[in-house]
């Protein structure tokens, strides 16, 4: 994409729709069923051969085994790292600007929790400024530049995941510097050059208040 003028930003969001019914991985349930099966074929031939006082010591085991393996098995592959995301992001809180000058500043915001179930993947940042959006962001901060000076902005910023995008933050109001000279003595160098060349200069102290 080409910017539509100098110093202007042209900005492409790319927003993809996870799929209606994503797979869950269901590997971790084969070693499971697997020990599981050569442990009660071990213990049934015990069983078999044992005598009938012995069968009583063998029984309970196996009991235990087929009790526990009906509690563990379930959670073998409920996990949230498979799935389809259930919910987008709560909005970012904690927007605050730092090193702010005449023409830019620094806005850095706490990352929210996450409120969905399943596979929500990373989450990315909008940010926009008077209610327009000015960027994007991988991480909790965004400089923020070509900005006016002696100006008033509101700020706010938004999460998204594979669900969705959050609300906006709540606004925050940052007002850029005037751009002055900072008051302070200043050393101003003056040249000067006549019609043969030759230069000679002289130095001047400025107070600004």
């Amino acid at each position: 994409m080409t910017p539509t003028g100098v110093g202007a930003q042209t900005i492409l969001i790319v927003t993809t729709t996870p799929p209606a019914k994503a797979m869950v991985r269901r590997e971790s349930i084969l070693p499971a069923l697997w020990f599981l099966g050569m442990g009660i074929s071990l213990i049934s031939i015990c069983f078999v051969a044992a005598d009938a006082r012995q069968k009583k010591l063998v029984g309970a085991p196996i009991l235990g085994l087929l009790l526990t393996a009906l509690f563990l098995l379930p959670s073998c592959g409920n996990s949230n790292s498979g799935g389809t995301c259930t919910a987008s992001p709560n909005a970012p809180t904690g927007l605050a600007a730092s090193s702010t000058t005449s023409t830019g500043t620094t806005l850095n915001w706490t990352a929210p929790t996450t409120v969905g179930v399943g596979n929500c993947g990373s989450i990315s940042y909008t940010i926009y400024q008077n209610g327009t959006q000015i960027g994007a962001s991988t991480t909790s901060s965004l400089n923020v530049t070509g900005l006016s000076p002696s100006t008033t902005y509101s700020f706010t910023v938004a999460a998204s995941d594979s669900a969705g995008m959050s609300a906006q933050s709540s606004p925050l109001s940052v007002t850029t510097g005037s751009g002055a000279t900072p008051a302070g003595k200043y050393t101003v160098t003056i040249v000067g050059t006549d019609m043969n060349g030759l230069s000679n200069f002289t130095q001047v102290t400025l107070s600004v208040d």
